[in-house]
């Protein structure tokens, strides 16, 4: 009988100690992947994903369900402590012990935040797996590709519709936003797209194009034309519509 007992107390001791590793482990890696779908939603391929409303909705959807994760995991470890506390105040008969019903009301309450904890964090990690599916494979499978250049081309220019550039397998579609000679001091906002017309005898070919670093300037695409000329020192300036 007292070997039983052994067992039962040494068994018991080894799934309380998975318990909480269990809850740590979700708690870290919900934050993580708070933080990197917090990073994720101003990267340039998120923004520029052709489905980006249905994107931001599931990638909200998945926020929502990392920190509801974060939040029970929380109140988890509070109520397990107090559970200990209660349960530690009754093995020494303390008169402030709390009773055996709230003590068991207390345990159950810890299974049910663990359970929340554990689903809020598969769903979510479910969704902004998609989320990132969708705006990344395509362009791993186009930049995989070896007949795809890595240089800026010029691929089409429509008066109404703007410029459409590509590189690495990926389609940007632009408008021009500013064009201007350098040196002039003035940098007025274009007023059609033709004001970028500087860039049309690179149709179907490589050009001096440059994308700004992550952030607002990750949406804009620099050209100057280096090239001796009429057009030479002249800029451009496009504004990213769609990217995919």
């Amino acid at each position: 009988m007292a070997g039983d007992n052994d067992s039962f107390v040494r068994w018991q001791k080894i799934a309380i100690d998975h318990f909480g590793y269990c809850t740590n482990l979700i708690l870290v890696l919900a934050v993580a992947a708070l933080g990197y779908t917090l990073t994720f939603a101003k990267d340039p391929d998120f923004v520029g994903a052709k489905p980006r409303c249905y994107l931001g909705v599931l990638l909200l959807v998945g926020l929502f369900g990392l920190c509801v994760s974060i939040i029970c995991g929380l109140c988890c470890m509070v109520n397990r402590l107090l559970d200990f506390r209660g349960t530690a105040q009754r093995a020494k008969n303390s008169p402030d012990a709390l009773s055996k019903e709230v003590l068991d009301r207390k345990g159950d309450l810890t299974w049910s935040l663990f359970y929340g904890q554990t689903g809020a964090f598969l769903v979510a990690v479910l969704l902004i797996a998609v989320v990132v599916g969708v705006a990344l494979v395509p362009r791993l499978l186009h930049s995989n590709s070896p007949s795809e250049s890595r240089d800026w081309i010029l691929e089409s220019y429509d008066e109404q519709k703007g410029y459409v550039f590509r590189k690495d397998g990926m389609r940007y579609k632009t408008h021009c936003t500013r064009s201007y000679l350098s040196g002039t001091g003035n940098l007025p906002e274009a007023t059609s797209e033709s004001e970028c017309s500087a860039v049309l005898p690179y149709l179907h070919k490589p050009l001096p194009l440059e994308q700004g670093p992550r952030g607002p300037d990750s949406q804009i695409l620099k050209f100057t034309e280096t090239h001796e000329g009429g057009t030479k020192g002249w800029h451009c300036e496009f504004t990213i519509g769609e990217a995919n």
